[in-house]
């Protein structure tokens, strides 16, 4: 499976947001197995995203991430 976190903008009330996309994804397949949209980019998000998926599908015998700061943790090594 593959990980990818996207960011773009929301506007709430006339106010800029961060918005960040969290999805994983069945890279054989293409099935875009869970994804979710969070206002910050913490390991909480990737969390939620990877367990609703792993529930979903089982665990995956690999993930493969796109690196970012709040990604790098000895959670998920």
């Amino acid at each position: 499976m593959k990980e990818t976190m996207n960011c773009s903008y929301k506007y709430i009330e006339g106010k800029k947001h961060k918005t960040y996309i969290v999805a994983i994804l069945d890279d054989a397949s293409r099935l875009v197995v869970h994804a979710e949209a969070f206002y910050h980019e913490k390991l909480t998000a990737l969390h939620s995203v990877l367990k609703k998926a792993v529930a979903k599908r089982g665990v995956p015998k690999k993930l493969f991430s796109l690196i970012t700061k709040a990604k790098i943790s000895r959670q998920l090594s």
